[in-house]
């Protein structure tokens, strides 16, 4: 099996060979107009209005920012040409991109992700356009904090997406004045950009006039940014977070919700309301602890992704009685 990756973003080279093939199949610009009013009942030139070589590359942005890479690639697979399948199938039967595997790897970089069914449903959704920009995760200890981070890390790695990603236990220390400047610097660094002068960190107006710069700073129609921040238990800080902190994240919130389109924003156990005007682009996701069915089928996953060929009956049988074991030992 191909690793199809998400029913959203392409990796480069998944990109070239979708590129190659739209190369290869339309050399006038009226013909691909053709082909995505007929086939997908898109208007080109309310996506693009560039030169041919311009139209395929942003039709292929449009398609992963708006989702409807997979629609895409179904058309181009029902106009059965040899060489176009053949091409396509390099990237993953229309099967393997209508299943999206991506976000249900059970094994990334050699670490165990134990199977949070709705946790990854809310990330597949949240990376849309059509989703909510704000993902609220909340959970016990050992229930999945953890997936939800390393998992946003696996995505935002393997497609080059900036992460600006604080675990407030590094920040909240003794010996640091923590304020919003901290996070505005590390949020200007994910995206390789420099934090200009007038921005004075002493500044009472610094959170609102930073982003507004990073509004001016992220094209909606090219530019991806994540930004994660954990570990808002109290018991975990050495130090209160200050106000300042909670009044960054509410105008953050803000931003994202109303004006940051290609912006998404994570918070991990957060502890505090946030305005119900800007609820629209919130979504929820209560984790609960990890069940003796949720390790079952971590040890299936595995099986069907990670050890081939095997016999799911046989690997059925020893990942309920992997996970029966685990749950008796306490290692959950």
């Amino acid at each position: 099996m191909n690793s199809w990756l998400s029913d959203m973003l392409l990796d480069l080279d998944q990109r070239k060979i979708l590129l190659s093939v739209l190369s290869g199949l339309y050399k006038q610009r009226d013909d691909f107009s053709t082909f995505l009013r007929d086939e997908l009942g898109k208007n080109l030139d309310e996506i693009t209005t560039g030169n041919l070589e311009v139209a395929r590359s942003e039709v292929v942005d449009d398609a992963e920012r708006v989702g409807w890479t997979v629609e895409l690639f179904e058309a181009l697979y029902g106009l059965q040409l040899a060489g176009v399948t053949e091409q396509l199938e390099r990237i993953g039967t229309v099967e393997e991109i209508r299943e999206a595997r991506f976000f249900d790897d059970c094994y990334i970089d050699h670490y165990p992700m134990v199977n949070r069914k709705k946790l990854r449903q809310k990330l597949r959704s949240v990376v849309t356009e059509q989703g909510r920009r704000i993902l609220v995760v909340r959970g016990q200890r050992y229930s999945g904090n953890s997936h939800t981070l390393r998992h946003i890390r696996h995505v935002t790695g393997k497609f080059g997406i900036p992460l600006a990603e604080f675990s407030l236990i590094d920040y909240a220390t003794d010996n640091v004045d923590l304020g919003p400047y901290d996070f505005g610097l590390g949020i200007a660094q994910a995206m390789k950009r420099t934090l200009p002068a007038h921005l004075d960190r002493k500044a009472s107006r610094w959170t609102t006039n930073f982003i507004s710069w990073l509004v001016a700073e992220v094209d909606p129609k090219r530019d991806r940014l994540w930004i994660v921040f954990d570990d808002f238990e109290k018991e975990k800080l050495k130090v209160a977070l200050p106000d300042s902190v909670y009044e960054f994240i509410h105008t953050l919130c803000n931003g994202v919700a109303n004006r940051l389109r290609g912006v998404r924003l994570c918070l991990i156990n957060y502890d505090r309301p946030l305005p119900n005007e800007i609820s629209f682009q919130v979504d929820r996701e209560d984790v609960p602890g990890i069940s003796e069915e949720d390790l079952a089928d971590f040890f299936l996953d595995f099986y069907r992704d990670h050890v081939r060929p095997a016999d799911l009956e046989a690997a059925a049988r020893d990942a309920a009685e992997r996970a029966a074991a685990s749950r008796s030992a306490g290692r959950t």
